[in-house]
C-alpha cells in the first residue's frame, strides 16, 4: 500500500530537487520546469477541456542563461531521467528541416522513398545549446521553430499536424507530432527578432537567468563544499529511489487512458483487388502509373495505421476556478508597470500563463496522486511561475527598450492629446465640457487630427484609444484619460497629468 502523503506531492519535489542540486546548483526553476516537462510528456494523453476544445498537458521548457550558470549539468540530468523512464529523447547539436519533418529520395524510376524525420516519432527534441535554432539567418532556423511551433500545439487541434511536400508529391510528409521541447541557451543574438515576429517563444514556458557575480561565488563555494563529499553508490541509490517514485506516479495515469491496442484501427488492402479497382476506374493510364497509383493508396492506408490514443480529461474542482481568476489577475498586474512597447508583446503571453497554471496545477495534482485539482494546486502553481513571471517580464522589458524615434512619437502622442484636453477644458465651452472635468470625446478626437498632423479620425480614434481606459482605478501607468457616458454621450476625463 502505497502512502501517498508520505512519499508523493511536495515531498515528491524536495526530494527531486534535492537530487537536483547535486548536478546544478541554485537552480530551483530551471530543476522545476524540467520535472514538468518530464509528467507533461509522460502523460502527454491527459487532457483539460476548455469549452469543447481538448488541451494536453505538456509542456515545452526554454532555459536561457549565460555559460557556466549550469544549464548543462542540468540537461544531463533530463536525458538520464528521460531515457530511464522509456521516453525517447533526440539529443539535437542541430538539425536540418529535414532531419526533423522527414525526406524523400528520389529512386531511379522516379518514386520517392520517404524517410521518416525525427520528430514522427520522438517524445522529446532537446538542444543543450540551441542559439542555432534561433538564429533567423538561414532556411533551416526559419523551418525549425516553424515545426517546433506546430508540434507545441494541443495534440488535438487541427494545427499540431506537420505536411511537407517533396517535388511533385502532394503533402508526401504528413504527421501529428506529439513530442515536448527542451532547449538551452544564452540570449540569442536575434532573440530580439524571434520575440517580436513570431509566436513561438509564447508557446515555451521561458526561464531566463542572469546571475550576479555574487550569485556565482556562492555556488563556487558550494561546490567546493560538495568536492567528493558522498559516494558514488550514494547517489545512485537516490537517484533509484526518485526513478522508482517517478515511475510509480506515471503508471498510476497512464492506466486511465494512452495507447490501446486492441483500438488500433487495422486496414487490409487486397493487392489484386486494389489493382483491378485502379484499372477499372482510371483505365486510361498506363501499367506504369497505375502502379504509381497503388503505391500512393498503399502509403495513405498506412497512415490510417495509427495506434489510437485514449485520453483521459482531467478533473478540476468548481471551487479554484475563482482561484485562478485572481491568480491571473495579479500576474497581469504586473504587465501594467511596464513599457507600452513592453506591454504589447507581454500582453500576447496572458492566455499561455493561464495554460501554464493549469498544466502546473494538474501536474501537481497528479504527483499528490489525486485525480482532481485543488486549491493547494493552484497554489502550487501560483508560487511556481511568479519568480519565472517577473524574471520575464523584467527581460522582455529590458530587452524591449524603445527606439528614439518611438520615445518620440510616444511623447509626442500623450503631450498633445493632454494639452488639448487641458485647453478645451479652460475654454469651458458648455457644448463640449461636462461637470467641469469631462470633455466630449467627439469634440476631443476632432482636436486632436488637428494637432496630430491633420491624421485621420481612424488613427486619431486609435491613437487615444491606447491611452483610455474605462475602470476608475486602473492601475495602468499607460493610461491617462479615463472613459465614460454621461447622459448618453460619451465623456473622458484626465486621470494623470505629466509631472
Amino acid at each position: 500500500m502505497v502512502d501517498k502523503e508520505k512519499e508523493f506531492g511536495d515531498k515528491f519535489i524536495t526530494q527531486y530537487l534535492k537530487y537536483f542540486y547535486e548536478y546544478s546548483m541554485k537552480n530551483r526553476d530551471y530543476g522545476l520546469l524540467i520535472l514538468h516537462v518530464l509528467i507533461g510528456q509522460a502523460l502527454k494523453h491527459v487532457y483539460f477541456r476548455e469549452g469543447a476544445r481538448k488541451i494536453d498537458i505538456r509542456m515545452h521548457g526554454l532555459f536561457i542563461s549565460p555559460s557556466g550558470t549550469g544549464k548543462g549539468a542540468g540537461f544531463g540530468l533530463f536525458c538520464k531521467l528521460a531515457v530511464d523512464l522509456g521516453l525517447d529523447n533526440q539529443q539535437l547539436t542541430e538539425a536540418t528541416d529535414a532531419g526533423l519533418a522527414g525526406t524523400g529520395i528520389r529512386l531511379p524510376d522516379g518514386n520517392y522513398e520517404l524517410i521518416p524525420g525525427l520528430m514522427e516519432t520522438a517524445d522529446f527534441i532537446s538542444m543543450e545549446e540551441a542559439s542555432p535554432i534561433f538564429d533567423m539567418q538561414s532556411q533551416f532556423s526559419k523551418k525549425n521553430l516553424t515545426y517546433l511551433q506546430q508540434a507545441m500545439n494541443p495534440l488535438d487541434d487541427a494545427s499540431c499536424e506537420i505536411s511537407k511536400r517533396l517535388g511533385s508529391m502532394i503533402d508526401a510528409i504528413r504527421f501529428k507530432p506529439h513530442c515536448s521541447a527542451l532547449l538551452t541557451t544564452y540570449i540569442p543574438d536575434h532573440f530580439k527578432e524571434d520575440l517580436v515576429k513570431r509566436g513561438v517563444m509564447q508557446r515555451f514556458t521561458m526561464v531566463m537567468k542572469n546571475p550576479s557575480l555574487e550569485d556565482r561565488m556562492k555556488i563556487i563555494y558550494n561546490a567546493i563544499d560538495k568536492l567528493n563529499a558522498k559516494t558514488e553508490e550514494h547517489y545512485e541509490k537516490e537517484y533509484q529511489e526518485l526513478l522508482k517514485q517517478f515511475k510509480t506516479i506515471i503508471n498510476e495515469y497512464q492506466k486511465l487512458g494512452g495507447l490501446e491496442e486492441e483500438d488500433t484501427k487495422r486496414y487490409q488492402v487486397d493487392d489484386n483487388k486494389l489493382h483491378r479497382i485502379v484499372g477499372r476506374i482510371a483505365p486510361t493510364l498506363d501499367k506504369k502509373q497505375q502502379e504509381d497509383l497503388c503505391k500512393k493508396i498503399h502509403c495513405e492506408v498506412s497512415r490510417l495505421q495509427k495506434p489510437v490514443w485514449k485520453g483521459f480529461c482531467f478533473d478540476i474542482d468548481e471551487s479554484v476556478k475563482a482561484e485562478l481568476k485572481v491568480d491571473m489577475y495579479e500576474l497581469v498586474e504586473l504587465i501594467k508597470d511596464t513599457t507600452i512597447i513592453a506591454q504589447e508583446k507581454l500582453a500576447e503571453f496572458v492566455h499561455r500563463i493561464y495554460e501554464i497554471l493549469v498544466r502546473l496545477a494538474i501536474h501537481h495534482s497528479i504527483m499528490r496522486m489525486d485525480r482532481c485539482v485543488r486549491s493547494e494546486d493552484v497554489l502550487y502553481a501560483k508560487k511556481m511561475f511568479t519568480p519565472i513571471w517577473k524574471e520575464l517580464i523584467y527581460n522582455i522589458e529590458e530587452l524591449l527598450v524603445p527606439t528614439t524615434t518611438q520615445m518620440a512619437k510616444t511623447t509626442f502622442i500623450i503631450h498633445r492629446s493632454i494639452d488639448t484636453y487641458n485647453r478645451l477644458m479652460k475654454e469651458n465651452d458648455k457644448r463640449y465640457v461636462k461637470k467641469k472635468e469631462w470633455v466630449r470625446r467627439t469634440k476631443l478626437l476632432q482636436d486632436l487630427q488637428f494637432v496630430w498632423n491633420n491624421c485621420s479620425r481612424v488613427t486619431a480614434n486609435n491613437r487615444l484609444s491606447i491611452l483610455e481606459t474605462e475602470k476608475e482605478n486602473d492601475t495602468n501607468k499607460n493610461k491617462w484619460f479615463l472613459k465614460k457616458k454621461i447622459n448618453n454621450v460619451v465623456c473622458i476625463r484626465l486621470m494623470q497629468d505629466i509631472i
